[in-house]
């Protein structure tokens, strides 16, 4: 949005200082002295700039609102729907027995996608009020939340490092899209952040549970 009212208005700024500078007057007495057919053409120039500016707003809702369905579809597919539930089962394991029992991969698949969501919405191609708006947005804050505290995200970064090392940049979005939803969800809520994530861990059995629990058609 920001970068097509900047281009939109670096356009119509830099039309008016060719003209101006044109002039030997100054630049309000030139404005002023513009004849009938000036401000016409003035004006016909203003319009179409403000008719671009409403269609590449209007084309970028449109391409942020297909973006969320398809991601939305995704989330919902039969074959998601099951990898969910196996993650759910996951999440239940103490910290590390994932690891052992090499049930990472499920964790990876179901994070992949919501990392996928995170990106497009770091990039502003998903902009945050959508983000919010969005069922999606609130899986991924609560996915975010589980797999960290259960120690699966540490395990799944240090897995395809040299030990001792560990990768961050791993879900990087993923972290970025969850503190910025649960920043909104506190103010939203008007409740403190910490008090915020103790309800996140209160209600992590019932978030799995659900999970588990989903329909497999979906």
């Amino acid at each position: 949005m920001v970068v097509i009212f900047v281009s939109t208005a670096f356009i119509v700024a830099s039309l008016a200082v060719r003209f101006l500078w044109s002039s030997p007057r100054p630049a309000l007495l030139h404005i002023l002295a513009l004849d009938k057919m000036e401000y016409i053409t003035w004006g016909i120039g203003l319009l179409t700039a403000f008719v671009i500016f409403s269609q590449l707003v209007l084309l970028q809702d449109q391409v942020a609102t297909q973006t969320l369905m398809e991601f939305t579809r995704q989330w919902n597919d039969p074959g998601t729907i099951s990898q969910r539930k196996r993650v759910a089962a996951v999440l239940e394991l103490e910290s590390g027995e994932a690891a052992r029992r090499g049930d990472l991969d499920s964790v990876e698949r179901v994070l992949e996608g919501l990392e996928d969501f995170s990106t497009f919405a770091r990039r502003d191609v998903v902009d945050k009020d959508l983000v919010w708006d969005s069922a999606l947005g609130w899986y991924a804050a609560r996915y975010y939340h589980c797999v960290n505290q259960s120690g699966s995200l540490k395990n799944i970064r240090t897995r395809w490092c040299n030990p001792p090392d560990s990768d961050s940049t791993l879900y990087c979005n993923l972290e970025w899209l969850y503190r910025e939803y649960v920043s909104r969800e506190a103010r939203e809520r008007k409740i403190k952040l910490e008090r915020l994530k103790n309800e996140y861990d209160t209600k992590k059995q019932q978030f799995i549970d659900s999970e588990k629990n989903l329909p497999a058609e979906g």
